[in-house]
């Protein structure tokens, strides 16, 4: 790891302070065996791809190439309202839209059912509203979040029997309040390792140059700025570091922190991906092993991969938080130094332009071309990116007539997104 140049006004005080897992199949995903040079990783320098069809990028990877050929299949049109995310379970599709409708779609027949309504009462001015849908395939219950008119954000389990529209009870697993109203990332998927749902949560934070100084995502004894298990009572986080109020104890749910905006996370066999959302600067595809859980992803000390006192010229950056205790380091700069995870893949906003990396979905198919492919996409650059797992190389799949995308999943071999004005776009690969 870099070596920090950061003053941090730190207070150190001394303080005593049944999973099931899915089997892997019998191929595994090999870890990258290829590293960049950290003297060299992201620079503009070297690391600028220009392309005949593809807008220009910077990123981390060695290896990126401009694919043309996908193209607009179809287009459904759910009104002008802005759609938050699309997920699928048995099937169908289900319409996340920020006002605050929940609606089942079935792309074969067309047919539509209304799940949810909330119109009228949820917060959505910024980046509130209905956010995110996840239904587990072995029990008759789903989980919905949304951000409430007090800013509230919420996941709310619903048990069905049936139909998915007959529900029987409901339980708010999750409630934290957001004053800023900004960053709830808020997405929420089934976890088949943990037999348990999996959320993120943004950290609550304004973009403004203080964002930086923000300690929310390294204060292990709150929630903002973590992929948690929604299961208070879990243990996936015992041995985490003591940050924060040493009066409150960490939280023991926390698969990973130190993010900024998680918007999008999903699962693949025994790892959790997670698209973070950057400032001003780099976007990050993040990769872990649950085995290495609780981990954390750098924020607000990196940005990608750079230091974010190196990105913003900030002299004597420092950081007031208690560290209390680690079992591996003595201090919170050692803990920096050594356990610091950086993204397997950044891109940088310029040139592009690009400004916010959506994710996204993992294609698990011996028969395809694109096996063991994470597919993802950008808030306004009209493309579709894919980050290989094996080999790391990277592709481009420029796409007209996309701008605004807001999620993105693979649906019987197409790629579904949703976006800002409303609609469902179905993109066929080249």
């Amino acid at each position: 790891m870099p070596y920090f140049k950061y003053i941090l006004l730190l207070t150190f005080i001394s303080c005593s302070s049944p999973t099931t897992t899915v089997p892997e199949t019998t191929t595994t995903v090999p870890e990258t065996t290829t590293t960049v040079p950290e003297t060299t990783f992201g620079e503009l320098s070297n690391r600028t791809h220009s392309f005949d069809n593809c807008q220009d990028m910077n990123a981390s990877n060695l290896k990126i190439s401009c694919i043309t050929g996908a193209k607009i299949r179809s287009v459904v049109s759910f009104g002008e309202d802005t759609i938050s995310s699309v997920t699928k379970f048995n099937n169908k599709l289900y319409i996340s839209i920020k006002k605050g409708l929940l609606i089942e779609y079935d792309p074969v027949t067309g047919a539509t059912n209304e799940l949810f309504n909330k119109i009228g009462m949820l917060a959505i001015n910024n980046e509130g509203g209905l956010l995110s849908f996840a239904a587990s395939p072995i029990e008759n219950n789903y989980v919905i979040s949304y951000s409430d008119s007090s800013k509230n954000l919420i996941f709310e389990k619903f048990t069905y029997d049936g139909e998915l529209s007959n529900v029987t009870n409901s339980e708010i697993l999750f409630s934290e309040n957001n004053e800023s109203d900004f960053h709830y990332a808020g997405s929420v998927i089934w976890s088949n390792y943990y037999n348990n749902y999996i959320a993120s949560i943004g950290d609550f934070t304004e973009a403004t140059p203080t964002a930086m100084f923000q300690t929310n995502s390294v204060n292990t004894t709150i929630y903002p700025g973590k992929v948690i298990l929604l299961n208070e009572n879990s243990d996936v986080s015992s041995n985490i570091i003591h940050t924060g109020n040493k009066n409150i104890s960490p939280k023991n749910n926390i698969i990973a922190f130190g993010f900024r905006n998680p918007w999008r996370i999903l699962e693949y066999k025994n790892r959790i991906i997670v698209f973070d959302v950057g400032m001003n600067v780099y976007e990050e595809v993040n990769i872990l092993k649950y085995e290495n859980t609780p981990a954390y992803f750098g924020w607000p000390f990196y940005e990608g991969i750079k230091q974010t006192s190196d990105i913003y010229n900030v002299d004597n950056y420092s950081l007031s938080i208690d560290v209390i205790s680690d079992s591996k380091n003595s201090n919170l700069l050692s803990f920096i130094e050594t356990e610091s995870i950086f993204p397997k893949f950044t891109y940088t906003h310029n040139p592009g332009p690009r400004t916010a990396i959506i994710g996204g979905d993992v294609v698990d198919d011996f028969d395809s071309k694109y096996n063991y492919n994470i597919f993802f996409t950008d808030f306004i650059s009209e493309e579709i990116m894919s980050y290989n797992m094996i080999n790391s190389e990277v592709n481009i799949y420029p796409v007209s007539d996309t701008w605004g995308i807001t999620s993105l999943i693979l649906y019987n071999d197409e790629i579904v997104i949703s976006t800002l004005s409303g609609n469902l776009i179905f993109i066929t690969l080249p």
